[in-house]
């Protein structure tokens, strides 16, 4: 059973790095074509492609094991007894009949302790970066029943913080040196970003890029981080319905230097593209999940339809070598 998970690991990081130099091949091609999208779909699907190699990994995995769990459930006839003994077998019902591996039980060892100190690395700069805002959070005082939290503060501070259960906070010093219509575009500008939980949503990417080539990387994360920004402006523009009362509060807050949060902030950068485009027409509104949704049913429609060729063949494979 070790060798059989150390060749489904193995193929799951053959996938996963194939998928990430197609990624960066293609890049130039697919973020034209993002470009045009609703910001929320534009999202949505930059997070889904910052995925795609972790994600492609795993499908390859779950391709390999289907036909057996096919088995097991009576959907199918056993595969292993199909082609005979002529070539190795990757089979949850006979791992007798898998390629032996030496030394597969410290390899696993070795991997699953590469893994787990990477996620407890990632998870300590994620608690460091989010300790004081969380002291700040304890410390504002409830404005109102949306989760938004005024900091009796001269420093002007405008951010959205915490994974599954955000808050917004604002800091009294930002909003007394705000018009009132500007005021309200950056409370509603932050409110979108917590009904979206884009902090969850910007850690999730940070992530999932980890497999990705740096270049590749960067221009995901720095593509979503607009998409999300643009979202909240545009919820923001409908909520104070005026475009030029949110566009002119980002110019406001900006020349306060508000301090930087963990998660999204109100000043995030690229002001400029944002404030152009927020001093254009509305842009149309489309269902955030519709292309997300189909690509990621196509994956597993693929994963279903092709598993049983893809099984054999990597067994073949491994027979010849």
């Amino acid at each position: 059973m070790a060798s059989l998970v150390l060749i489904l690991a193995a193929i799951g990081l053959v996938v996963a790095a194939a998928t990430a130099g197609l990624s960066h091949l293609a890049r130039p091609a697919v973020m034209g074509r993002l470009v045009a999208l609703p910001e929320g779909q534009r999202a949505n699907l930059l997070l889904l492609w910052a995925w795609l190699p972790p994600l492609a990994g795993l499908l390859a995995v779950a391709a390999v094991l289907v036909p057996s769990l096919l088995t097991a459930a009576g959907l199918m006839a056993d595969h292993c007894l199909l082609h005979g003994t002529h070539h190795s077998h990757l089979c949850l019902l006979h791992p007798g009949t898998t390629p032996t591996v030496p030394a597969a039980g410290p390899l696993l060892a070795l991997m699953a302790g590469l893994l787990a100190g990477g996620a407890a690395w990632k998870g300590r700069q994620l608690a460091r970066a989010g300790r004081s805002w969380r002291t700040l959070r304890r410390v504002a005082a409830w404005e109102r029943g949306d989760r938004t939290r005024i900091l009796e503060s001269g420093r002007p501070v405008a951010a959205t913080v915490g994974l599954l259960r955000p808050t917004v906070l604002v800091s009294r010093g930002l909003l007394e040196r705000l018009d009132p219509p500007q005021a309200r575009a950056v409370c509603a500008h932050e409110a979108a970003h917590r009904r979206r939980r884009d902090p969850l949503r910007l850690a999730l990417a940070r992530a999932g890029t980890a497999l990705h080539l740096p270049g590749t990387r960067r221009a995901l994360y720095g593509a979503l981080a607009l998409a999300v920004e643009r979202a909240a402006d545009e919820a923001a523009a409908r909520s104070v319905g005026d475009r030029l009362a949110v566009a002119e509060a980002l110019l406001a807050a900006a020349r306060m230097r508000p301090a930087a949060a963990p998660g999204p902030g109100f000043c995030e950068a690229p002001l400029e593209a944002r404030i152009q485009a927020l001093l254009a027409d509305a842009p149309a509104q489309g269902s955030p999940w519709r292309g997300a949704g189909s690509a990621l049913a196509g994956l597993t429609v693929a994963v279903l339809a092709l598993s049983p060729q893809f099984h054999h063949g990597l067994e073949t494979l491994l027979g010849h070598i």
